[in-house]
């Protein structure tokens, strides 16, 4: 019984199936496994799109003629990497009906197609992730659900626009810092004791980090609000000694610039004592992270930098204004201070996470750019007949090899039915599976996918968009071509003049 029913799954010719192809097999084996109605979407190599077996047409045939072919999505090279090169699409069909009462018309009326050239990883053999940038896959989906209300019923004029569209659609991506609220956290803030086993954002747990209403966390803003706040602690608890102290040192030298040199390189080293003071007692007490991303202890030392230069201005404010040095100046800082400027650069530790907008939002266009800085419009989602007829002014009538004086279109555009039914009854023009003979294939359209041996690929019917952003002004090119010109003729005049002598 099961190997009946496989046999019918799949043509046959006489004694073997029409094929071996087990990408060709697995299509077949899902169309007969979905029920009436059933829905499916399946990624193949771009080999069944255009293949030109017999089994590869058959196939197709299927799908389009006896089945409804709703969409093909073109996949970019390099997407199964690094485990496959193979060049890829995904197929989104419908099973129809019973497969005999299949007529001279198509299923399948038109074909939605979608070219994704970037997604969320690399395309090379490392696969790296894309947070930020274009990433077709959404886009091609807000436009294939617009596709499906058309090929539903909802036969929108809107709709169809905007399955075919420049709109580019694209969700938010935003960078955000959290942290777990452990045993380790909870011993440098233990007033947080009450959100201990969660993870949250660093905005979420301490305040003054709170981005506003309709924003985003801003890093770089929450960065600033922590540096500005430990370099005030550290502006208070060493200006007044290390000042003092080094200007003490200074004034021992004779000139005044001696001094200042002296109390400049005194004071520098202070500040690095300093960090290595900060550091060891970090190590001590383990409040900064030394091991992963170190992002308290990374802005702890460029605020540290940056406290030179203020303390460097206070000490040439006191050489200026010739201040008595006080030689029992009291240098060391608390340890208290010291822990709590740790604790203050302890609130930007944490891991890093991308997040997303759940709904995609329209752009204009693809966010890409061209070599002059110029947006590039370019064609990413398409709608193809899979039949259509050649418009003519008349038709040659076989029997009488007399012109038809009518023309095969009206004003609309829409096909005569007598020129169809002229070609069914008159000419004989269809195959018993209702495709097109050749010797009529000359009268379809040549842009329609009959036309073209029922190719599917992606690039075969992608319509041509001429965008003069894409091409540089032509009196550029000449003046650029004039200067070409003018260095050749200088070079062969000075090869004239050595060759002459």
């Amino acid at each position: 019984m099961r190997s009946s029913c496989n046999r019918e799954r799949v043509e046959w010719k006489g004694k073997k199936p029409i094929t071996t192809k087990s990408e060709l097999l697995f299509v077949w084996m899902m169309l007969d496994l979905l029920r009436i109605g059933g829905r499916c979407a399946v990624v193949v190599p771009d080999g069944v799109l255009f293949g030109s077996t017999n089994a590869h047409k058959e196939l197709r045939r299927k799908l389009l003629f006896e089945n409804t072919l709703e969409g093909v999505v073109s996949l970019p090279g390099g997407v199964f990497n690094p485990y496959s090169g193979v060049k890829t699409s995904i197929l989104i069909f419908q099973k129809v009906g019973d497969e005999s009462k299949a007529g001279q018309e198509p299923r399948t009326k038109e074909v939605w197609f979608y070219e994704v050239a970037e997604e969320a990883k690399t395309l090379d053999q490392k696969r790296k992730d894309r947070y930020e940038g274009p990433n077709d896959l959404y886009d091609a989906s807000e436009k294939f659900h617009n596709w499906y209300e058309v090929i539903q019923g909802s036969d929108l004029p809107k709709l169809r626009e905007a399955a075919s569209s420049t709109t580019y659609y694209k969700p938010e991506y935003w960078k955000e810092r959290w942290r777990v609220i452990d045993d380790d956290f909870l011993r440098i803030f233990p007033e947080e004791e009450s959100q201990k086993g969660h993870a949250l954002g660093l905005h979420e747990i301490f305040d003054g980090m709170e981005p506003d209403s309709d924003q985003r966390p801003d890093l770089e803003k929450i960065t600033k609000t922590v540096c500005d706040d430990g370099k005030d602690q550290l502006l208070a608890s060493v200006t007044p000694q290390f000042i003092q102290a080094a200007w003490a040192t200074g004034a021992k030298q004779k000139t005044a610039a001696k001094k200042l040199e002296k109390a400049a390189t005194d004071l520098n080293k202070r500040v690095e004592q300093l960090k290595r003071d900060l550091t060891k007692r970090s190590r001590e007490k383990s409040i900064l992270d030394r091991e992963y991303d170190q992002y308290g202890l990374t802005a702890l030392k460029q605020t540290l930098d940056e406290l030179k230069a203020e303390l460097q201005a206070s000490l040439e404010a006191v050489a200026k204004e010739k201040q008595k040095p006080d030689k029992d100046a009291e240098v060391a800082i608390a340890e208290e201070t010291l822990d709590s400027v740790l604790n203050c650069y302890a609130r930007l530790d944490g891991y890093e996470i991308w997040l997303r907008s759940v709904n995609s939002l329209p752009h204009e266009q693809k966010p890409t750019k061209s070599d002059d800085d110029e947006p590039v419009s370019d064609v990413l989602a398409w709608v193809t007949p899979v039949r259509a007829w050649a418009k003519l002014e008349s038709w040659k009538d076989p029997n009488s090899d007399k012109d038809v004086q009518k023309p095969t279109h009206d004003a609309d555009g829409l096909v005569d039915p007598s020129y169809v039914k002229w070609l069914i009854e008159e000419c004989n023009a269809f195959e018993d599976v209702g495709t097109v003979k050749s010797d009529y294939l000359e009268l379809l359209d040549p842009d329609c996918i009959e036309a073209a041996d029922m190719n599917l690929s992606a690039g075969r019917h992608k319509p041509f968009v001429f965008s003069a952003k894409q091409h540089k002004r032509p009196d550029d090119l000449i003046r650029k071509l004039d200067k070409v010109h003018e260095d050749i003729r200088k070079k062969l005049a000075t090869l004239l003049s050595m060759v002459e002598g």
